[in-house]
Formats: structure tokens, C-alpha cells, sequence
């Protein structure tokens, strides 16, 4: 019986726990942490904040989706079967006009022979945003592109120099240690390596993701 009583009590205070982490999480800045900001394939002669492209996610990564899923309240949508992709239908849109509006405010988008090719991360506007958003930007950067390896936790970009010296300086601020950082070099994609021990608070946050990537692996969508 007492035992039964502590178990309980332990499960409480984890629910307990995990609620309290997810009231913290800024929807916005949670998204904005999970975006790639690789923008090749995206282009268009006009900036247009009724364009409602978010974010695409393979089958593959059901987990991600439905932890974002959580977090935003936003639905991703899976793409129609098509003769010319053979596997399109294998894939999630998340498509929000409000939201697509809302976070490109958070890039420069830089023009190249007549179209909006590129956009750049403004960085000044995440390091001076609450800690609360700093934290939820680093729990969607970490679903997306981290992973824990013993006491490390390893964040691995691709095309995105200036997510990842922003991240830099983020860790920095929120009082984490930095053991290595590094780009490659003649590689296409070229890839930016931020390797760290965070501090205890970010700590559990970034662990709660891969709890949560956890037990949504368990799930089908």
C-alpha cells in the first residue's frame, strides 16, 4: 500500500512538472527554434504576409510533429498522393497564415535577380527577447535538430550561419557552458556543430523534448 501511495505521488509530481514546463513555452518562439532557414526553394518576386507555408515534416518525423502539434495548437496537414512526386504523400505541411506573418517578421529576406531568394535571422531580436522566449526558442531548435550524448547536448544545423551564431551567443547568455562549435568546410549542405552542458533550468526543458520526442514515437499519426 505505501508503496503503491509513492508511486502515485511520483507520477503527480511528473505530470506536475511537465505541465509547468509547458505553460512556459512561447508558442511563437518555440516555433520560430524548430524553422529551417534554408530558403532555396522558396522564391518569389514579392514578400506577401498572406503566404501560410510554415514548416514541412516527413513521416518519418511523427514524433516532431506531434509535439509541435502540442505546443502551437496548429495542425499539420498531410500532402495528396501525386503522379509527378512518387513520394509526396509522404510528408506534413503545417500552413498558418496569421502564423507565417507573424514569424517572418523575424528575418531580413534579401532580394537576388528580381526575387526574395534568402532571409536572414535577426538575431538582436531573440537575444533581447524574455527569457521565457529564449528558452522556448531553444526547446524547438533542440526537438528539431538536437540530440544528448551522455552529458552533451549536440545541435547540428545546415545552411544557417546566422541561427547558429545567434544560438552561440543564446547559450552564453542563459548561462550554459560551451565545449565546441565548428562549421565544415567544402561540404554541400555545410554544416554548423554546436556542442554544450546546459544550465540546470535549460536543462530540464531540453530534456522534457526528448521526453516528449519519446513518447510520441510510440504513436502513429
Amino acid at each position: 500500500m505505501k508503496n503503491r501511495i509513492l508511486i502515485i505521488f511520483f507520477l503527480l509530481a511528473v505530470s506536475f512538472v511537465h505541465g509547468q514546463i509547458q505553460t512556459k513555452l512561447d508558442k511563437t518562439y518555440y516555433l520560430l527554434g524548430t524553422l529551417d532557414d534554408y530558403w532555396s526553394g522558396h522564391r518569389t518576386k514579392r514578400i506577401e504576409t498572406s503566404w501560410k507555408f510554415i514548416l514541412t515534416l516527413h513521416q518519418n518525423d511523427s514524433s516532431k510533429i506531434k509535439r509541435i502539434e502540442e505546443v502551437t495548437m496548429l495542425n499539420f496537414i498531410k500532402r495528396e498522393r501525386s503522379n509527378n512526386c512518387y513520394n509526396c504523400h509522404e510528408f506534413y505541411d503545417l500552413l498558418s497564415f496569421e502564423t507565417s506573418k507573424t514569424l517572418n517578421s523575424f528575418y531580413i529576406f534579401k532580394k537576388q535577380r528580381g526575387f526574395y531568394h534568402d532571409r536572414k535571422l535577426k538575431s538582436g531580436k531573440i537575444l533581447k527577447a524574455s527569457k521565457e522566449q529564449q528558452y522556448s526558442f531553444l526547446a524547438g531548435l533542440f526537438l528539431i535538430y538536437g540530440k544528448k550524448i551522455d552529458n552533451v547536448y549536440k545541435i547540428c544545423l545546415s545552411n544557417s550561419p546566422w541561427r547558429y551564431e545567434c544560438t552561440i551567443k543564446l547559450l552564453e547568455v542563459l548561462n550554459s557552458k560551451i565545449v565546441s562549435f565548428s562549421r565544415t568546410v567544402g561540404t554541400v549542405p555545410i554544416g554548423y556543430i554546436i556542442e554544450f552542458e546546459p544550465s540546470e533550468e535549460l536543462k530540464l526543458i531540453l530534456d522534457n523534448e526528448i521526453e516528449r520526442r519519446i513518447y510520441f514515437d510510440n504513436e502513429s499519426l
